[in-house]
């Protein structure tokens, strides 16, 4: 790869990259109907809704649902949409893009099961191209929601398509989804190197000549460095490509003043057909100290941290971007400056406001590894627990999960630290071990089974982003230390253990 003047690049046509959001109004219904996927199939009496919804916010709550989520009733529920594409679209590619469905959610279009998620906190992503059609035939994309374990967590998840959905229609020469990843490895008061690494897939059947454009525009929206290169791929591949950008006299991203830039990409063809992405990012360096604690930017800072889960109360699940941001104004007048996401993925609206706002984020996967943790029905310790729950689907989608979190919000400078799991280690629930004494229960997993769970989830996280340290908030040092899963971590996160910290710090300096 080249690097060229930018005097040198094609001239490139507006970008081919197009977002509709699809947020209604769609038709909606409770229950489940097994011909629903199919386009003739009659929703006329079903209910109209904007996406995002959360039905279980809408329906009477009662007695006979689960405590641990709220005695939300859960349930199946199917989602439908007709929408049109344009005729000149016809040689693109066109996804449909979900930033999250809770839960185990199905999608068809035009009656072609074209995927789904079970983890009701992933974005993911479904490649429509090949089953949409162009010009006046009308398209319909149908969804279904099975949420019907509803005691399958430990606190108020919703129910349905709770956060926005959106059609990407693309060039063939294109961005990969999430495919740009930006770090700052060295920050000075007079240059910032920004490293730029782009993923670029060539969904055409030959091979392509490219260029590539990054273009850094500063808080002010002034152009402020530009690197250009060509390269080539190969038919239907994908390729990675990184560029090193120089920043003068770089804004710190700080939590008083968050200084925020904007990095466009332009993937460009031969015959001059572009595809254009832009993510914010912040120059920024942050560093821990095992003696002197928290440094952003080598100026120590106390954090000041709330764990947050991704509801708003009577609003429930489909929490509209104006009340986050009110709800962390007025932590930011209280003083808080940190941010947990207990216990999975946040929503991108949520990690935006971080960003504009001053807030670093720890950012977390999961709540429970397998065998799952207790889900009470009854109240708290109280009766028989439910086991359902991710727990199903670790072992299928775990890496999956975590993998596609890193990638979407690998470039929020509020984010410092990846949480792979809170409280995986709570005694018996359902791991133990004979160093618990008197309340080991032979009959649970073996603690050691957390070791061999959380090792590839670490090597993972590190291969994707290896900016920023793991953690896991542990809720019984006394079980992970006798089977050594703090020493995976970067940073060991303590539960209820203050009485811990001078003790072990002085055993593990």
């Amino acid at each position: 790869m080249l690097p060229l003047s930018v005097h040198a690049s094609l001239q490139p046509n507006q970008s081919e990259r197009n977002y509709i959001e699809l947020d209604g109004p769609w038709r909606f219904a409770k229950g489940d109907f097994p011909t629903a996927m199919q386009p003739e199939f009659d929703d006329s009496r079903w209910t109209t809704v904007y996406i995002p919804h959360d039905w279980d916010a809408e329906e009477p709550f009662g007695p006979q649902y689960a405590s641990g989520t709220g005695y939300a009733p859960g349930g199946i529920g199917w989602y439908r949409l007709r929408f049109n594409l344009k005729p000149e679209w016809t040689n693109r590619l066109i996804w449909i893009e979900f930033d999250g469905v809770y839960n185990n959610a199905k999608v068809w279009v035009n009656g072609h099961y074209v995927g789904g998620r079970p983890y009701g906190y992933s974005s993911f992503s479904c490649d429509i191209t090949p089953v949409v059609y162009f010009g006046d035939r009308p398209n319909l994309v149908a969804v279904r929601v099975d949420h019907s374990c509803f005691a399958d967590s430990r606190w108020y998840t919703g129910s349905g398509i709770y956060r926005p959905v959106r059609l990407c229609i693309s060039p063939k020469l294109k961005v990969a989804q999430w495919g740009v990843y930006i770090t700052t490895p060295n920050i000075t008061s007079t240059a910032a190197t920004i490293a730029v690494q782009v993923t670029v897939e060539n969904h055409f059947e030959a091979f392509q000549t490219f260029e590539i454009i990054n273009s850094i525009y500063s808080p002010a929206n002034d152009l402020t460095a530009v690197s250009v290169a060509h390269d080539q791929i190969d038919p239907k591949t994908n390729k990675t490509l990184t560029t090193l950008v120089t920043v003068a006299v770089p804004k710190l991203w700080e939590i008083h003043s968050p200084m925020l830039y904007q990095l466009e990409t332009k993937v460009i063809a031969k015959d001059g057909t572009t595809d254009s992405v832009t993510n914010r990012f912040g120059i920024r360096t942050f560093r821990f100290d095992p003696l002197t604690g928290f440094y952003l930017n080598n100026k120590p800072l106390k954090i000041k941290g709330v764990c947050l889960h991704h509801d708003a109360g009577v609003l429930g699940a489909a929490v509209p971007k104006k009340v986050w941001e009110r709800r962390l104004r007025i932590l930011k007048e209280i003083g808080v400056n940190a941010i947990r996401t207990s216990h999975n993925p946040a929503s991108p609206e949520l990690l935006d406001l971080c960003d504009e706002l001053g807030f670093i984020v720890m950012a977390e996967a999961f709540d429970e590894f397998c065998p799952g943790k207790n889900k009470w029905i009854c109240g708290w310790n109280s009766g028989v627990p439910a086991k359902f729950g991710y727990a199903e689907h670790f072992h299928q989608w775990a890496a999956r999960d975590l993998a596609d979190m890193i990638l979407r919000d690998r470039n929020h400078p509020s984010i410092f630290i990846w949480s792979i799991g809170n409280e995986i280690d709570y005694p018996n629930d359902p791991f133990t071990h004979p160093v618990l004494g008197n309340q080991f229960k032979p009959g649970h997993p073996n603690a050691e089974e957390m070791v061999k769970l959380a090792r590839p989830l670490i090597a993972l996280a590190k291969n994707l982003d290896p900016s920023r340290p793991i953690t896991m908030a542990l809720a019984n040092l006394q079980m992970s230390q006798a089977v050594g899963l703090p020493e995976l971590l970067d940073i060991v996160g303590y539960n209820y253990q203050e009485y811990r910290y001078e003790t072990d710090h002085a055993e593990f300096p």
